[in-house]
């Protein structure tokens, strides 16, 4: 009596761990957001996204969009099929492009959809760009690597004054 018992309460645990390790489908998406900073209106920046399932189990990836159109940015990598599954080893990478047309700050969502449960079966990634007319002029250099250079052209002078005289 107890052995059979133990076998029904052994055979419901068991159902019970599969069906939760079946469920627990999860999604990783690196990087979580994107800034592409400022870019010259007319040219052009990209970066790769990069989906993976965080389980054993299959992930199917069923579609990757960007939600407002029309957009500067643009998925410039071969979309995954309709239904694309990665194994736990397996990495889906789209790459995005950001090309703005007139100048200002933009923003879009790129949509994922999943049959993930974790975190869910959809994932948003915000993307942000600004369209410039001119890229920021960086900051001059600073009295310290002014310093650190004439230590540096000093000591070139003086090792060419020391070859000079070995010779």
């Amino acid at each position: 009596m107890y052995r059979s018992v133990f076998l029904i309460v052994l055979t419901a645990w068991l159902a019970v761990a599969v069906s939760r390790s079946a469920a627990a489908q999860g999604i990783s998406v690196d990087p979580v957001s994107w800034n592409f900073g400022p870019v010259l209106v007319g040219d052009s920046e990209t970066f790769i996204l990069t989906i993976g399932s965080t389980e054993p189990i299959p992930l199917r990836v069923e579609s990757v969009t960007i939600t407002t159109d029309p957009t500067p940015f643009l998925i410039v990598s071969d979309p995954p099929p309709p239904t694309q599954v990665l194994f736990m080893v397996d990495l889906l990478d789209v790459e995005v492009m950001f090309s703005p047309i007139e100048l200002g700050l933009f923003d879009a969502l790129l949509y994922i959809q999943s049959d993930a449960e974790f975190p869910e079966n959809h994932f948003y990634v915000p993307l942000v760009g600004t369209g410039v007319a001119t890229l920021p002029i960086p900051e001059p250099p600073t009295l310290w690597s002014f310093a650190l250079g004439l230590v540096g052209l000093a000591m070139l002078v003086r090792r060419r004054r020391f070859e000079h005289r070995r010779s």
